[in-house]
């Protein structure tokens, strides 16, 4: 058993259960998107290594081989100012970059900030000095608040009478495992964050998929519970297929190949319904 598969092991013995408009943190994409921005991260540190914590507009992939040290960012003159690096000055930094994402830039703005802990991140945007203000509007809002994942934006479920509710969860751990840089020496800390990361980011991307009165929410830190109502019993198989084709632009078709969906059951009491949605186990 890997490092990654005994750290998700130990996530199931303490998971997160989602209450109703219980929240944390901010919506990073919702609050990039607003800012204008085509795409940026937070490179948080742990244990001296950097990592993406937050990000909108990356790939799974870039999030996995974006682990960077110090020394990196300390030789690439990083600092509180902002480093606008343009097209042809871009090599040093490819490497933080899957293929995907590499060949979508055509700038950088790149700085050294203190989030509210006041542990130093980096600051990495797509774009130009035209982009600055942008990038200050959502630098201020991570200082004030924080980079935590929000536990939710909370649920109000109201099931609809007489139609039944398939349940079904959605466990991305062989997913999320699969992409980290294999034989590399990550500590159990950093893989974990890496894993949460990565799954953030696909969670975001599936919800919009089960539209009111459909729901879907966190169960724990690579699974998803999700209730469609139907008249007829809806495929497991199906579902995958709808989930691969809105997470393949996010993750390689290759390692979608592990994602597991379950058919749990189905369910009509709306007391059944919201305690599958609120049951981590």
């Amino acid at each position: 058993m890997g490092l990654l598969s005994r750290a998700l092991q130990d996530l199931k013995k303490n998971p997160c259960v989602i209450v109703s408009g219980e929240l944390s943190g901010i919506d990073f994409s919702a609050a990039a998107r607003e800012a204008g921005l085509n795409a940026c991260a937070v490179f948080a540190q742990i244990n001296g290594i950097y990592c993406i914590k937050q990000f909108y507009g990356f790939c799974a992939r870039t999030i996995a081989v974006s682990v960077s040290s110090a020394d990196f960012w300390d030789g690439a003159g990083i600092s509180e100012n902002y480093l606008a690096v343009k097209k042809d000055k871009l090599t040093p930094f490819y490497q933080l970059f899957a293929a995907e994402d590499k060949k979508n830039l055509s700038a950088l703005l790149i700085k050294r900030f203190k989030l509210c802990d006041g542990s130093s991140a980096i600051w990495l945007c797509s774009g130009g000095e035209s982009d600055i203000p942008a990038s200050n509007a959502l630098l201020a809002k991570i200082v004030k608040t924080g980079i935590d994942f929000p536990l939710d934006d909370g649920f109000i479920h109201r099931p609809p009478k007489n139609i039944p509710a398939n349940l079904f969860e959605i466990d991305f751990s062989d997913v999320v495992e699969a992409l980290p840089e294999s034989g590399a020496n990550y500590s159990l800390e950093l893989l974990l964050s890496l894993s949460r990361t990565i799954f953030y980011g696909a969670y975001k991307l599936c919800k919009p998929l089960f539209e009111n009165p459909n729901c879907c929410c966190l169960s724990r830190d690579t699974c998803l519970r999700a209730v469609i109502y139907s008249a007829c019993e809806i495929d497991a198989y199906l579902l995958n297929t709808q989930l691969q084709q809105i997470l393949s632009p996010y993750f390689s078709s290759g390692v979608l190949e592990a994602l597991q969906i379950y058919g749990i059951s189905t369910a009509e009491s709306e007391a059944a319904i919201v305690s599958f949605l609120q049951t981590a186990d």
